[in-house]
């Protein structure tokens, strides 16, 4: 765990220390990545001394409340956007000092629990960020006459599928970012209806838990010409008509069952959008 700074004997890990669930984790490419993480109090003989991980892992007690890696991760979350937010409007040279100790504490705790390789904390980044806000994801649900849901192969996940979409790009509407993305990852213009639902991601029990908040828009949108189910791009390799009620596994980093049955039920009978 590397904070730029040794760590050992530092106050703010006297009484609590990160580690895998269940003592463990897992090898990736040599390294060791942590895929869950729980809070542990540490017994009074460790107090201080700085131990390595793996010679803590049988010793170290479990708190009563155990927090899952999740938990942590939103707590880390919180804690960044606290210190972004705090810096947007401090003046004072004292508690810029301490909001950036914050956020270096919160990247700590995200390297920590990320299973893949996180950058450190930046003050310049931290400094210039402005009032932290929530990052907007799109997604489209495109039907066919028999009720059936296109869904494209995602290349970056190891060919799970997911409904055409990602991020909204800045001085782009949602309508336009939901358009644009079909129209890359489908290969066939689209226009959205209408909207199904705004979703807070941390709501819902998608995997993993990114570091930072996530808003989701779901819109039915129609296809403008027929799907050519060959296509692929630099992002899908193969697309697909699937009934709701049998779908593919899916990337659960970016999009459920239960957002894709209720995308349905908004296309069979539209209403008022859904909001978290």
């Amino acid at each position: 765990m590397t904070t730029g700074e040794d760590t050992h004997g530092c106050d703010y890990f006297t009484s609590i220390f990160l580690l895998p669930e269940l003592c463990n984790s897992t090898e990736v490419e040599g390294e060791a990545t942590l895929k869950r993480a729980s809070l542990f109090k540490l017994p009074s003989t460790f107090r201080g001394s700085g131990p390595q991980l793996g010679v803590m892992a049988s010793t170290v007690e479990k708190m009563t409340n155990q927090h899952t890696s999740n938990d942590v991760i939103k707590i880390a979350m919180e804690l960044s956007a606290i210190a972004e937010s705090g810096l947007a409007y401090c003046r004072d040279d004292f508690d810029i000092e301490r909001f950036h100790r914050v956020g270096t504490l919160a990247n700590t705790l995200m390297q920590a629990l990320s299973t893949t390789p996180l950058s450190q904390y930046q003050r310049e980044i931290a400094s210039t960020a402005g009032y932290t806000t929530p990052k907007i994801d799109v997604r489209a649900g495109i039907f066919n006459n028999r009720g059936q849901v296109l869904l494209a192969r995602e290349i970056a996940d190891n060919g799970l599928w997911t409904l055409p979409g990602g991020w909204c790009d800045v001085l782009e509407t949602p309508r336009e970012a939901v358009e644009r993305e079909s129209l890359e990852e489908i290969g066939v213009p689209v226009r959205a209806t209408h909207l199904a639902a705004v979703i807070d991601r941390h709501q819902w029990p998608h995997e993993p838990v990114y570091d930072r908040h996530i808003y989701k828009l779901f819109f039915v949108c129609q296809a403008l010409k027929p799907i050519d189910l060959e296509f692929s791009s630099q992002e899908t390799s193969q697309l697909g008509w699937f009934d709701v009620d049998h779908l593919p596994s899916l990337s659960i980093a970016r999009v459920l069952a239960q957002q894709i049955v209720l995308l349905h039920r908004h296309w069979q009978c539209p209403d008022i959008a859904y909001i978290d």
